[in-house]
């Protein structure tokens, strides 16, 4: 046997590819841009174009060789256009597309969407809705100021029915009228254009500052900081958590944590503007200054206040007797009573308060002799300051030991009598516990008659 080899070498086909034009019956030609491509050193290529139009003559070929050739078509139509290339190894690729040669009548349109309602703060949104004898649109310009910026034009290159454009206009507080032209292509020279006339109703400005923080606690206030600032006449609403549309805050109905309130002002032209605004309602601490306190005289004592949390301020009003006014438990060193009330205040400054009552517990003054005898004048035995003793009793004996008198509170005097007989002139004795850290007293008093 015997063996032969032979090297082979296997070339890349060109990719064949092509840029139809927009054309219509008018235009003069309709010229194809080639755009084939390859990936390899196969270049140049070769062309061969059919541009399936069955009208085609010698002077107006139906063929061509050029790379980006030219051809009049004479009807309008849908033509299958195919281009075939070949490189210079001698591979070839083939694409067609389908060409439409559009009609020369094009009919320009345009509908303004919800023109009644226009305001210039909003887009203005208008729909296309142009048409052509045959074909489709193939190109929309629109200028949306016509009169006062001619040159400023949109092109949309591939419109399509009832797309929508929209526009923004300088946002004025007065009304203003603009004409927006559109104009529709079906080719190159085949084109028309309709110009509309709008109204845009003036729109409010509305200003909206910051808000302060508030206090669950707080009463309800009327917000201030928002208003409409050109003086259009209109109406406005505020919403959010715990606001009236009136624009009452009451921090209760929002709760504790951040509310966002939203002003809204809408035009005799139902124009609108809003803004809003977002703040923190903050709770109240709570404070317990503590039950009543009795102090001796010439005594002290400390209040000793409960506070619902730290890093509280202190201010305790009236500052009189009081060790320190500004501190949680203050030591108080009273000469009469007299009642403190603490105000405690938030790093958020929400407050709280409460008050206090301090009984200064002066000694007892206790009367040596009375004189029941029904003449208004020193009837009962009364013992002075006893009645700032709550709790205290009061025993009063005869010669014998016999307990003819008692009590407990401070509230009841003595009359001289016994079981509701008068007691007979003499000296008695008395045991007088005041309690609340005072000594007992003892003694003796006289009934006179």
């Amino acid at each position: 046997s015997d063996t032969a080899t032979r090297l082979i070498t296997i070339n890349k086909s060109p990719i064949a590819h092509f840029l139809l034009p927009e054309v219509c019956l008018n235009d003069a030609f309709a010229e194809f841009k080639d755009s084939s491509y390859t990936t390899d050193a196969t270049t140049p290529f070769s062309y061969a174009w059919n541009f399936g139009d069955a009208n085609a003559t010698p002077p107006n070929p139906n063929t061509s060789i050029a790379a980006n050739p030219r051809h009049r078509y004479s009807a309008t139509g849908t033509y299958n256009v195919s281009l075939t290339v070949t490189n210079v190894k001698g591979c070839t690729n083939t694409i067609s597309y389908p060409f439409t040669v559009n009609g020369s009548v094009p009919k320009a349109s345009f509908e303004v969407l919800d023109s009644n309602k226009l305001c210039s703060n909003k887009d203005v949104t208008i729909k296309q809705t142009s048409g052509v004898d045959f074909g489709a649109v193939t190109r929309v310009e629109i200028i949306w100021d016509n009169t006062n910026s001619p040159a400023v034009v949109y092109v949309d290159q591939t419109p399509v029915p009832n797309k929508t454009y929209t526009h923004s206009y300088a946002p004025l507080q007065s009304a203003a009228s603009y004409s927006i032209k559109l104009r529709a292509y079906s080719g190159g020279s085949c084109a028309d254009e309709i110009v509309k006339q709008v109204t845009i109703n003036g729109s409010p400005k509305v200003s909206f500052t910051a808000l302060p923080d508030a206090c669950l606690q707080d009463p309800p206030y009327q917000l201030t900081q928002a208003s409409e600032t050109s003086g259009l006449p209109g109406t406005f609403a505020f919403t959010g958590k715990g606001i009236s549309s009136a624009g009452v805050f009451n921090p209760v109905l929002a709760g504790t944590g951040l509310a966002t309130i939203q002003y809204k002002y809408t035009s005799a032209g139902s124009c609108s503007d809003s803004a809003s605004q977002s703040f923190t309602v903050w709770p109240n601490p709570t404070i317990n200054a503590g039950n009543d306190i009795y102090v001796l005289e010439g005594g002290n004592a400390t209040i000793k206040s409960v506070a619902s949390e730290s890093n509280l301020k202190y201010k305790w009003t009236p500052a009189l007797y009081l060790s320190s006014d500004t501190v949680e438990t203050p030591v108080t060193t009273p000469v009469s009573n007299i009642i403190y009330r603490t105000t405690v205040t938030s790093i958020y400054g929400c407050t709280a308060f409460d008050d206090i009552n301090i009984f200064v517990l002066k000694a007892p003054l206790v009367p040596t002799a009375f004189s029941p005898n029904g003449d208004g004048i020193n009837d009962l035995w009364n013992i002075k300051h006893l009645d700032n003793y709550p709790g205290s009793t009061i025993e009063i004996f005869d010669r014998y030991g016999r307990v003819v008198f008692t009590t407990t509170g401070s509230g009841k005097s003595w009359d001289g009598k016994f079981n509701g007989s008068p007691l007979p002139v003499g000296v008695y004795y008395y045991i007088i516990n005041p309690k609340n850290g005072r000594s007992t007293y003892s003694g003796s008093v006289t009934i006179l008659r």
